[in-house]
């Protein structure tokens, strides 16, 4: 019987997406295995919280090293959990590994005092990281600042620091970043008000890309500090508390595409800020409204209006793309478009007006 070639058994074990079936494949035969393996191990999660779980990972890492080079997304969970013995076992574990092709990393659950923060900050600047994320933590102010050089692309949400900062010490410190894209996602403000010190203003000089809660209204005070080198906005207005105060915003040169996420009943409480960043925008290119859906897609055809002409107007010509999440209610959808469509007229007839279901 005729082999299949190497290459289409890796391009076939590459499609399956569920992890019964990698396994399986994994004891298929050895023509099956790397790929498998490859794919079922790209994503890794330590949780120190499970000790069970972790002496077994452990395990594995040591008796199959070759794995641990598969790791493309890996999530650090817990670490505060882990007792001082249990901490050293742990270092050594990431330290002697094959981990050293991971290109997303996360940390999660960090709730009390971590002893080993040096060496896991030394472990992930040794590896390619692209995306950096940290959720549920509270870190000392010195490992922020180191998380802010692991990656061009870092998120965070719900992150407090364990202890006041010393913004004069940090002063003198060498400032070293990569940061390009930031999320500041909810429970964030305590990072807001770092980042907006003139003084700090290093760690987001190359910054091109931001995402914030608009419910923090501290949030306008970094699209100031930042404003020159944005080419991309992203204003989450999805909590109740969204713009209870004037939400400011500053002059955008460089802006060339921006989206708003927000619930529909809330689209017109919040139109004023989509036609400020449009007059602040003189390049922008790329206008996208993500609402998620309520009780009714009810909206103002007076302020469609409105966006209509602002648009039109625009000297860059900018585009409005409505991203919709509700395509199983086929007639909600087709509805919702054709009311658009007729309150948009000139965009629509110019091709400007995209959806995108």
């Amino acid at each position: 019987m005729a082999l299949l070639p190497q290459e289409l058994v890796d391009a076939i074990v590459h499609e399956i997406d569920d992890v019964p079936t990698l396994k399986a494949s994994c004891l298929a035969g050895s023509m099956f295995r790397e790929e498998s393996q490859r794919n079922l191990f790209q994503s890794f999660k330590l949780n120190c919280r499970d000790r069970k779980r972790l002496d077994g990972l452990r395990t594995l890492l040591g008796e199959s090293s070759h794995i641990g080079s598969y790791v493309v997304h890996l999530t650090l969970g817990h670490l505060s959990d882990l007792d001082t013995p249990d901490v050293n076992i742990f270092l050594h574990m990431i330290s002697t590994s094959e981990l050293k092709n991971v290109r997303r990393g996360h940390i999660t659950g960090v709730t009390g005092k971590f002893l080993g923060w040096s060496a896991v900050l030394d472990f992930l600047s040794h590896q390619p990281l692209h995306k950096m994320r940290v959720t549920l933590s509270n870190l000392p102010a010195d490992v922020f600042f180191r998380l802010l050089a692991t990656a061009p692309v870092i998120s965070f949400r719900s992150v407090f620091f364990t202890q006041p900062i010393d913004y004069q010490m940090l002063e003198q410190q060498p400032h070293v970043s990569k940061l390009r894209d930031l999320a500041l996602e909810r429970n964030t403000k305590p990072i807001v008000e770092i980042l907006v010190r003139p003084q700090l203003r290093d760690y987001t000089e190359h910054l091109v890309r931001l995402t914030v809660v608009c419910a923090q209204n501290t949030s306008s005070k970094l699209i100031f500090a930042t404003a020159g080198t944005l080419q991309h906005i992203g204003f989450d207005i999805r909590s109740p508390f969204s713009l209870s105060e004037t939400f400011l915003i500053p002059p955008l040169p460089a802006l060339r595409s921006v989206e708003f996420f927000l619930y529909f009943s809330w689209l017109d409480t919040h139109f004023d800020l989509i036609l400020t960043v449009l007059d602040c925008s003189p390049l922008l290119a790329d206008l996208a409204v993500s609402p998620m859906p309520d009780d009714d897609l009810l909206i103002d055809a007076g302020l469609l209006n409105r966006l209509d002409t602002a648009l039109v107007a625009h000297p860059a010509g900018p585009s409005i793309r409505w991203r919709l999440n509700f395509v199983e209610n086929g007639g909600r959808f087709v509805d919702f478009v054709g009311r658009v469509q007729r309150s948009m007229p000139q965009a629509h007839d110019k091709g400007r007006l995209l959806v995108e279901a």
